[in-house]
């Protein structure tokens, strides 16, 4: 998914990577809000509580857009549309601490 949205205009880094092979959800999570970058996943059950946890406790986060568990990986055109859709029109700043559903 990461490359498609690279293709698509996008500075991605997707958790594929081989440098963040292994790493956590938490700290994936952390290392985005470090880099100012906009959470994508359809990971729900995890990162709707992990987001709750930094809301709580008065922590900033870059973005969060959820996928329906519907979406499988591979509908890679369906997910950038959905991603693309949200994103349209609208500034990284005005994503800090935003969550929302593609």
């Amino acid at each position: 998914m990461g490359e498609a949205l690279r293709e698509a205009g996008y500075d991605v880094k997707a958790a594929d990577h081989p440098e963040l092979e292994g790493w956590e959800d938490p700290d994936l999570f952390e290392l985005a809000a470090a880099e100012s970058r906009i959470f994508v996943t359809a990971n729900v059950k995890d990162f709707v509580p992990l987001v709750r946890v930094w809301v709580n406790s008065g922590r900033a986060h870059a973005g969060l857009i959820l996928l329906p568990r519907t979406l499988r990986h591979e509908q890679f055109g369906n997910i950038i549309l959905r991603v693309s859709a949200k994103l349209s029109g609208t500034t990284q700043e005005e994503w800090e601490n935003r969550t929302e559903w593609a």
